[in-house]
Formats: structure tokens, sequence, C-alpha cells
């Protein structure tokens, strides 16, 4: 199987919570940069904002392909340090991310092969 193979036994829910926390991660994303815009202080802190982009994009990859488990539980893992780093403003907004990525990792049990 090439890595561009979609693997089709992968139960579809697991590819939707990953799109899903995808969605969620950038509609995060979109909130905070407005959140900052409209605070007077020192603006986006870049280093978050490519964090977060760059586990979006991993959950997309994940959705795409179908290969979920691995990739949704770094998802995870970063969404929690996103939220706990951002959690006395606007990092609570992540927990429904964290749960769907979770989630999406734990429906990654394959179905058996058909022949």
């Amino acid at each position: 199987m090439s890595i561009m193979t979609i693997d089709r036994r992968v139960r579809p829910r697991a590819r939707q919570l990953a799109a899903a926390t995808s969605v969620l991660t950038l509609a995060f994303l979109g909130v905070y940069a407005g959140v900052v815009r409209a605070q007077d202080g020192p603006g986006v802190a870049w280093w978050y904002v490519g964090v977060l982009l760059v586990t979006a994009l991993l959950a997309l990859a994940a959705a795409v392909s179908g290969r979920t488990r691995l990739p949704m539980l770094v998802c995870a893992v970063l969404l929690c340090l996103g939220a706990l780093i951002g959690l006395l403003t606007v990092g609570g907004l992540l927990l429904p991310a964290v749960a769907t990525a979770v989630a999406s990792a734990r429906y990654t049990e394959r179905r058996p092969a058909t022949a």
C-alpha cells in the first residue's frame, strides 16, 4: 500500500472526527486572532498559531489518508498543550477539538477485511 492510498478499512467515523478536529482548530485560530486584535496588546503569538496550524493540517491529513490513530494522538497532545497554555484566555475553546481528536484516535479500530 502506498502512502497516498486511502485505507478504506478504517471506520468512517474516525475520518469524520479527524476532519472535525481540523475544522474546530481552524475556527479556534480565527477566534483567537479576533480576540487578540480586539485587545491592546503585543499581538498574536505566531509560534502558538504555528503549532495549532500544524495540528489542524495533521488532522486534515489524517482525515484524507485514513491513517488516524497516531496522527490524532499527536493532535490530541498538541491541542491539550495549546489549551493549557491559553487556559486563562481562550484556551478552553480548544477542548471540543481535543475531544474530537481523542475520539478519532479511539475509533481507529479496524474492521475485518472482506474478500
